[in-house]
């Protein structure tokens, strides 16, 4: 009798945790072997049914060479008592024999123990467990947003910031591809930044003696920065032949407003012909035409005096 003095394995619901239904899918109980030890046809029946819809299987008798099944379910009363035994508090001789063979058999083969209302418990979150699976399954995921990753930005690049800095900057890059072109600084620049100094204009460059260095610009009332020279009427200078000379040479000012004008929504370019007008404007009329043309009467009481 000593020897049916054995711990009973735990039967708590702890083993059919989420992580064990989740990994199981639809059928948790596959591969696990019950046997039911119930009076009630009905309720075997349908307890079988269950069973085998998750995947487990049911046998009708436990065999000492064979494998033991992983749960006994009975209405005995004595289950109560085995259900609550652990491994500290053990199955004691009295108790033992007083078991029928199928219970004693499970005992002494440290086989579970369950009641059928406890086992029905179980297949009951079981379900459950399943059905909120198959329901996240078919949830529609939120995409997954990759983070920006900080970089370095590839030169050439242009910042943008006001003067105030009250807003934050921004970086224009116009490595390659871009829709850009390229522009040229130092001596790779040729007579504008859009243009590559070739070796002729190098060799040019060179040779010619620069009598005095340019001036710099600078912000002033009257000093213009495209001829580089003080004026005293500044409108006046925009109107003469050298000013307009310089402004009109082909290549030179063109680019810088074709570049600006893919920005800007309307910009006059010099020498460019402007689009017509859809309603033409009103003739003008000569100063003297309403004195000539007009003639104002004065009535008094029975003359009229014509002015």
């Amino acid at each position: 009798m000593a020897d049916n003095t054995t711990a009973q394995a735990s039967t708590s619901l702890s083993f059919f945790s989420d992580s064990f239904i989740i990994k199981r899918g639809k059928k948790p109980l596959r591969s696990l072997e019950f046997i039911l030890d119930l009076e009630d046809e009905n309720s075997r029946l349908q307890l079988e049914r269950d069973i085998k819809l998750l995947g487990g299987k049911v046998l009708e008798s436990l065999d000492d060479d064979g494998e033991k099944p992983f749960c006994i379910v009975t209405d005995h009363p004595h289950a109560q008592y085995l259900e609550r035994v652990t491994k500290t508090k053990r199955v004691t001789p009295e108790c033992c024999s007083a078991l029928p063979v199928l219970l004693r058999v499970a005992v002494q083969n440290d086989v579970r123990v369950r009641t059928y209302t406890s086992f029905l418990q179980i297949l009951s979150n079981v379900k459950n467990r399943v059905k909120l699976n198959q329901k996240a399954k078919l949830a529609p995921i939120k995409p997954k947003f990759e983070k920006k990753s900080i970089r370095k930005l590839t030169p050439p690049f242009i910042k943008f910031e006001d003067n105030s800095l009250q807003y934050a900057p921004s970086y224009k890059e116009y490595g390659i591809p871009s829709n850009f072109r390229p522009i040229y600084i130092g001596e790779a620049a040729g007579r504008s930044i859009f243009h590559k100094a070739s070796p002729e204009y190098l060799k040019r460059k060179k040779d010619t003696k620069i009598s005095k260095p340019r001036a710099k610009s600078r912000v002033g009332p009257g000093f213009c920065d495209i001829c580089t020279r003080d004026c005293q009427d500044l409108q006046l200078h925009f109107l003469c032949k050298e000013h307009q000379t310089r402004i009109s040479t082909p290549g030179f000012y063109d680019e810088v407003d074709a570049l600006c004008g893919s920005f800007v929504k309307e910009i006059i370019v010099p020498n460019k012909r402007l689009r017509k007008r859809l309603t033409p404007e009103p003739l003008s009329l000569p100063s003297n035409h309403f004195l000539d043309s007009t003639l104002s009467f004065v009535r008094t009481s029975s003359n009229s005096v014509e002015i």
